[in-house]
């Protein structure tokens, strides 16, 4: 079983006994949320994120790594990697290191890439919508909705990146899954197109840092 499915799992799970206050994301009003996720992602206007570089430890000459948490299982973290030109950090994002890259990428850190997502959100009672955006405004979206991303890869074979994302908002219980399908050869390329699919407004209980 997948991180994505395991976690998916938990949570639904875990829907059933709220802790600490959490706000519970009632099962009759998902599909409500589930469509105004989608009517603001449409209309969102970037302004562009400015995540800033902390804490960089390096790891070997000239890689250098970022570590801001796990969530639920240490495999599913906010880990980014970073090299440094002239004083400046630039994001990891080669097909030389794919796990480093895909991680720097979905954790909010595009740098100049310009990459864009077909995107399917899986509904309430199996509806679904799709949609094309660009991943920097997707990361963008989900972060201004106070959500903290984590990924975790789940597989990469014969070229393809199989990564889920969970956007995280714990103070108000919910979180938005995402499983990524990148070529590796993308990660060379400073555009293209990834596979994602969306399971938007899942209820949460707990979150590890």
């Amino acid at each position: 079983m997948t991180i994505l499915c395991l976690l998916v799992f938990w949570l639904s799970c875990g829907a059933q006994a709220p802790q600490g206050g959490k706000i519970i994301v009632p099962e009759k009003d998902k599909p409500e949320l589930e469509q105004a996720f989608w009517d603001g992602l449409q209309v969102f206007i970037p302004k562009g994120l400015d995540l800033p570089v902390k804490n960089a430890k390096r790891i070997e000459k000239n890689l250098y790594v970022m570590e801001n948490g796990w969530y639920e299982t240490e495999s599913v973290q906010n880990t980014a990697f970073f090299r440094k030109a002239l004083f400046l950090w630039q994001p990891v994002c080669e097909s030389a290191r794919p796990s480093e890259s895909v991680m720097t990428q979905l954790t909010g850190h595009t740098g100049k890439k310009r990459y864009t997502v077909h995107l399917l959100q899986h509904r309430y009672k199996f509806g679904k919508a799709e949609t094309e955006i660009p991943l920097a405004l997707l990361l963008e979206y989900c972060i201004h909705m106070g959500c903290t991303p984590y990924v975790g890869i789940e597989s990469l074979a014969e070229g393809i990146i199989d990564a889920s994302l969970f956007m995280v908002n714990s103070e108000a219980g919910f979180c938005h899954s995402f499983r990524f399908t990148i070529d590796q050869a993308l990660l060379d390329e400073e555009e293209g197109l990834l596979q994602a699919e969306a399971y938007t407004f899942t209820p949460i209980n707990n979150l590890k840092q």
